[in-house]
């Protein structure tokens, strides 16, 4: 044997086993690389819709806050606008409300902007210069008996001056329930039995009247345009129903 064929056999053999080697390792990584990029791409695909769907909620809700909640400073500027008349505050406040969007959490989120249907003449009125919530507080204080005898149910409870039974009582208690009404006008209270209310905006020849609303079918409270009159039980304020 020839010891230099031998050790060029040797050499060869070596160089081919490092090459056979360095193919493998070229395989593995590829394998590897391409086994991440595939994981990543799933967990990619995991997490997009989850963030997206968060980022779509916090817009919403800041659309929402921005455009669809109740504004204190704007009421407010319409209050303190004596250029206005009674009526006329009376209309910009109801007008101010369109597009508020309904508690559903049945009056629970009032802290955030939102209404229910008891909220319009509660927020309307004090507009016109007439504190519903001082005054019902104050007939309740004479005649307590006159109030549906719920636990809780005092001017002490925020929700005292929401409930539409409350309202009622008042208006009746007050002599400022006209009932069956065949004429409305505006500024009433329009009561839907003793569940819901909504008011009078504004009175045309014709028998028809615009209406706001804050019910939980329409989402946000809306004024309905030329609603036909049909009787009903109405609380009034002589004063702002001129």
């Amino acid at each position: 044997m020839q010891p230099g064929r031998i050790n060029g056999n040797s050499t060869a053999m070596a160089e081919w086993n490092n090459l056979i080697m360095r193919h493998k390792s070229m395989d593995r990584g590829v394998i590897l690389v391409g086994y991440l990029d595939a994981g990543e791409g799933v967990g990619i695909r995991y997490i997009k819709w989850p963030l997206l769907f968060i980022v779509f909620l916090f817009a919403g809700g800041l659309y929402i806050f921005i455009f669809h909640t109740y504004n204190p400073g704007k009421m407010q500027a319409i209050t303190n606008d004596q250029s206005l008349s009674r009526q006329e505050r009376f209309v910009s406040a109801a007008e101010s409300l369109r597009g508020v969007l309904y508690d559903y959490a049945r009056g629970h989120l009032v802290k955030y902007g939102l209404l229910v249907c008891t909220d319009v003449p509660r927020l309307c009125y004090p507009a016109a210069g007439i504190n519903l919530e001082r005054l019902m507080a104050a007939d309740y204080r004479l005649h307590p008996e006159h109030y549906p005898g719920l636990p809780g149910n005092d001017p002490g409870s925020p929700y005292f001056s929401r409930r539409v039974q409350n309202i009622y009582a008042f208006f009746k208690d007050t002599n400022r329930l006209v009932g069956n009404c065949s004429t409305p006008k505006p500024g009433d209270t329009v009561f839907y039995g003793q569940a819901h209310v909504t008011m009078v905006v504004k009175v045309y020849p014709d028998h028809t009247y615009d209406e706001i609303e804050a019910a939980p079918g329409i989402v946000f409270t809306a004024i309905h345009r030329h609603k036909p009159w049909a009787p009903r039980d109405v609380g009034r304020f002589k004063r702002l129903a001129l």
